[in-house]
């Protein structure tokens, strides 16, 4: 690649019908593309040069039949350019499309079934627009939520367009761990093959559960009740959440005197399982210890009554995570402070480099500082919510970050979900190579 790094740029796409991936990396002059197989050697390779205007960046990738597309855009988001790679032929063409006006809020972007996908509100409008790249050609979808009721942290009646400007949707990832600083969010979108899950836990009573779905956008909307916490004390204020978590909703229940964590299967949703503790008992249910953190300082040990006190203080949240062993992997805690990307890119021009990776930025950095304080615990259980005695196992995140720390002399580094693994895939400036490196939960390659 050639000098000046700050003009590189580098993205991952896998063809989910071939299992073949694709790595477009570019520098001031040339994109590139690598083709790998669906046994992650070398294919083939294919350059183009960058397109005239160079403040273009990369905002996603799509399919056209198993040609791999890639999609930029400039900071204002109001054109996109697409390039179709044809491997066969080696040859690429190039078309331009009119994308997000003025006047509506980028939400979060995503590739599905190599479609892409681009959400944006309107501003006081009661809706979702999608702007879908599909087999070369960009359609656009509106949904309209204003026939259903939202409320907000009193219970009083909130329009959708008002909700989404006080709690900004954040885009979670199913196969990835998410940091505790998007569990706390009041508003979470989630991807599944063919559907969207929206949860909105901005009304402290329940949960509601928007199914979006993909073929005909046609909306599906289930209220779960959160569980009933009845302290001696009525005036005791308290905190709810949810998670979603294949094919189950997890819903968080507190305040000063007991948790309560529950989960309902959706094909079954009249039976929850619950497992509680008051702030006297022990938490027979967690794996770790009782941490408490404040910025970028160690954790440290905390008590059952000192946790209570802290995550009254807090926002509460969770997540949820499947191991590549089905396990269930729940990280339950809450967070002092609570900036996110959402509130900050709500209603001002989004930059392009923000969209390529759903949107969110790093959650995590906004509460990287040192006046952050978190407190949390992990808890293990299998597939039917039954808590489990064994030790969690290391996962590829924790494997991934030490590997991180130790190359600092990496670039342009992506990770992404391959088969029943992950790939970490990152540019070697002094060995002047794109490395593809495997990384599995309980082990690494």
């Amino acid at each position: 690649m050639k000098k000046n790094s700050d003009s590189h740029q580098a993205m991952n796409a896998v063809n989910r019908k071939t299992n073949e991936v694709y790595a477009f990396v570019a520098d001031k002059e040339k994109i590139h593309l690598l083709h790998y197989n669906n046994a992650l050697f070398l294919r083939d390779t294919l350059s183009v040069d960058f397109p005239d205007k160079q403040s273009l960046s990369f905002i996603g990738y799509a399919f056209e039949g198993n040609n791999p597309v890639l999609l930029l855009a400039d900071t204002d988001l109001k054109k996109v350019q697409q390039i179709v790679f044809d491997l066969e032929d080696k040859s690429t063409s190039v078309k331009t499309h009119d994308f997000i006006p003025k006047g509506e809020n980028f939400i979060c972007s995503f590739t599905q079934d190599g479609i892409f996908y681009a959400i944006t509100t309107l501003q006081k409008a009661s809706n979702l627009k999608f702007y879908i790249f599909s087999n070369g050609s960009l359609l656009q979808q509106t949904i309209d939520f204003s026939g259903f009721e939202f409320a907000d942290e009193r219970a009083e009646t909130i329009s959708f367009s008002d909700l989404l400007s006080r709690f900004p949707i954040e885009k979670l990832e199913t196969q990835s761990v998410n940091a505790l600083a998007s569990g706390i969010q009041k508003t979470k979108l989630f991807i599944e093959t063919g559907k969207i899950i929206l949860t909105i836990d901005t009304n402290p009573k329940l949960t509601s559960l928007f199914q979006i779905n993909l073929n005909d956008f046609s909306v599906n909307k289930t209220d779960f009740l959160h569980p009933v916490i009845n302290p001696q004390n009525p005036k005791v204020s308290e905190q709810s959440n949810s998670y979603y978590n294949s094919n189950r909703l997890y819903q968080l229940k507190f305040n000063e005197e007991k948790l309560m964590l529950s989960s309902t299967d959706l094909s079954k949703p009249d039976i929850p399982q619950t497992h509680e503790v008051s702030i006297n008992d022990t938490i027979t249910f967690r794996h770790s210890t009782l941490w408490s953190r404040t910025g970028k300082r160690q954790p440290s040990e905390i008590s059952v009554k000192k946790f209570f006190r802290k995550l009254d203080s807090s926002q509460v949240g969770m997540t949820v995570y499947t191991t590549m062993t089905k396990n269930t992997l729940i990280t339950i805690g809450g967070l002092r402070e609570t900036t996110t990307a959402g509130n900050l890119i709500l209603g001002v021009a989004l930059g392009a480099g923000s969209i390529a990776y759903g949107g969110s930025g790093d959650v995590v950095n906004l509460f990287d500082n040192d006046t952050a304080q978190s407190v949390y615990f992990e808890s293990v259980f299998d597939e039917q919510f039954r808590h489990l005695d064994s030790q969690p196992e290391i996962l590829a995140d924790d494997y991934i970050s030490q590997f991180l720390d130790d190359n600092d002399a990496i670039m342009l580094t992506d990770v992404f979900r391959y088969k029943d693994f992950y790939i970490l895939a990152y540019y070697e400036k002094k060995g002047k190579r794109y490395v593809l490196r495997k990384f599995s939960d309980g082990g690494v390659d």
